[in-house]
């Protein structure tokens, strides 16, 4: 496997500030999508949700997938999450003396991880959350029966990541974001969101894209247990 400034990098992905509120549903519940929380210690979170495929890199140089520019004890290129549709691993190529850390042990090489492991590279620390597989759910929401897939719960997710962050004037993704983020077609997503929304209560409306977003997001819909 070749790293370096050669190597297939992953779409970039967007960063998200997170308040309280959404660090708090980040760590209490589930995810449907890899995510990484990652921040100086004594500084601001961010959370980036991984895109389908690829690879980012972490470092200290402000082009990388996960900008660790305030940490002098990072490598400009420190490591590497390889991105396999929900599975992650994250390569050390060796390139700083001081190393990365994954739930306390040295990486030496390779390490798939798992959701809520804990990554330490110089100062900084990170966070990955990654998604369960389990069988589509069908719950009962205010009297209103719902069946969501863990696909269509990806998707919901990806919808969703807005509402998460400490921007709430953020713009929801649009279908091709979402499809380049979760790896899926962008007509995949469009099948799955024509499903989500037949189920939304009351009679079709405009505005439903905005409306299935707040009620996903207010009723646990991201996560299968809620």
């Amino acid at each position: 496997m070749t790293f370096g400034p050669g190597a297939p990098a992953a779409r970039t992905a967007r960063l998200h500030r997170l308040d309280e509120g959404g660090l708090r549903r980040l760590e209490d519940a589930g995810v449907q999508r890899p995510v990484v929380v990652f921040g100086p210690q004594d500084g601001p979170l961010h959370a980036i949700w991984l895109p389908g495929s690829g690879r980012l890199q972490i470092g200290r140089s402000p082009d990388s997938g996960i900008p660790l520019t305030w940490d002098d004890e990072v490598s400009r290129l420190h490591a590497i999450l390889e991105i396999l549709g929900d599975e992650v691993v994250l390569h050390d190529p060796g390139y700083s003396a001081n190393g990365t850390l994954v739930d306390g042990r040295r990486v030496r090489g390779s390490v798939r991880l798992r959701d809520r492991a804990a990554i330490r590279v110089g100062r900084s620390r990170l966070t990955y959350r990654g998604p369960d597989h389990r069988a589509p759910t069908t719950r009962v929401v205010r009297d209103h029966r719902i069946t969501v897939t863990p696909a269509q719960r990806r998707v919901l997710a990806a919808l969703c990541a807005p509402l998460l962050t400490a921007e709430p004037a953020a713009a929801l993704p649009s279908n091709a974001d979402i499809a380049a983020d979760i790896g899926l077609s962008e007509e995949t997503v469009r099948t799955h969101l024509k499903t989500l929304y037949r189920q939304l209560p009351g009679p079709p409306r405009p505005g439903r894209r905005a409306t299935l977003a707040r009620w996903a997001a207010a009723e646990g819909l991201l996560t299968e247990d809620g």
